[in-house]
């Protein structure tokens, strides 16, 4: 589990890495959308975003957390919403991303019907 106490900067630094050509990302770097896609809110979204799959490690209510972090994705331009999904190996694990990625699009579905 990582540690809750973080530069916060931090997870841009690990995009980066992950984005690079020495990635550590099982499927090889990420190469698209480039980290100079990101907008001001962007770059909040993902702050967030990140915190809240470190909460999701703790969480006795993980739906709420999830829920959360669909509202935060939504703020996002959708092409920089790949990111997001990226941040859930950096609180959780690689394999955890195809299992929880999933549930976040089913509540930002749900949440633009409620809009």
């Amino acid at each position: 589990m990582r540690t809750t106490v973080r530069r916060a900067d931090e997870h841009l630094r690990w995009l980066r890495a992950v984005a690079g050509p020495e990635s550590y990302r099982p499927e090889g770097p990420l190469v698209s959308p480039p980290l100079g896609a990101l907008t001001g809110t962007d770059y909040a979204a993902l702050e967030a975003i990140d915190r809240l799959w470190t909460l999701y490690c703790y969480a006795d209510h993980p739906k709420l957390v999830i829920r959360a972090v669909a509202l935060a994705a939504l703020q996002m331009q959708e092409s920089t919403r790949p990111f997001a999904r990226e941040l859930i190996a950096h609180a959780k694990e690689w394999t955890d991303r195809d299992r929880l990625w999933p549930l976040v699009e089913a509540e930002m579905a749900l949440l633009r019907g409620a809009v």
